[in-house]
């Protein structure tokens, strides 16, 4: 691996189904083999930087972050924009 890997190139050494990185306790259900593959899918494009501070940041208000409130506001108020997924 090197700076700039994704994780489809880490996927490929191991991180697919059946890799040796995933180890279960217990076979898994259908619909966990499906949430996994989703999820798999969801990570395949992003890049891995092991000398980055990772960072949450709450993007329907990036400025003041996450509030019990905002969320509240964000779910309740019909005249907000619908939030962009982030891939």
């Amino acid at each position: 691996l090197n700076r700039s890997s994704t994780v489809a190139v880490v996927s490929d050494l191991g991180w697919g189904v059946g890799g040796a990185v995933w180890s279960w306790r217990r076979q898994l259900w259908a619909w966990e083999e499906e949430m996994l593959e989703e999820c798999m899918t969801l990570l395949s494009d992003i890049v891995l930087q092991p000398n980055v501070v990772d960072q949450w940041v709450w993007r329907s208000d990036p400025g003041c972050g996450y509030s019990v409130r905002g969320a509240y506001d964000l779910l309740t108020i019909r005249d907000v924009p619908a939030v962009e997924a982030t891939t």
